[in-house]
């Protein structure tokens, strides 16, 4: 039986915005998709900062879970998306804190591990 992809990532991004919102978190966009690629979660902190969060499913913390998997390559694609989220939504959003990329490990039971800051 073929797994969809995409629907099993929709799942994972929903169990962590339904986290960061029990945790403070004002969930500010969701897959914004530009021809660079995606970021899964745009989010105020409750620091009153933005965090740009890569959302990574895993079944199996075996190969060291979600947060190995984003790499330094990764990472560069996330800041350049975060840079054009901010070009398009400047006059939109207010914030006072400053900027991070997290990444929240999901798991077949939930959040695993949110990592803030890894940039």
């Amino acid at each position: 039986m073929a797994v969809n992809k995409r629907a099993v990532g929709d799942a994972g991004e929903s169990l962590a915005t339904e986290y960061l919102q029990r945790a403070g978190y004002e969930v500010l966009d969701r897959n914004f998709y530009t021809r660079y690629g995606e970021l899964d979660v745009v989010a105020r902190t409750p620091e009153d900062g933005l965090a740009f969060i890569e959302v990574k499913y895993r079944t199996s913390d075996s190969d060291g879970g979600g947060v190995a998997a984003v790499g330094p390559r990764k990472l560069r694609r996330i800041r350049t998306l975060a840079g054009l989220w901010l070009e398009q939504n400047r006059e939109g959003v207010q914030f006072s804190g400053g900027l991070r990329v997290d990444v929240i490990d999901i798991g077949p039971d939930g959040v695993r591990e949110h990592v803030e800051g890894v940039w």
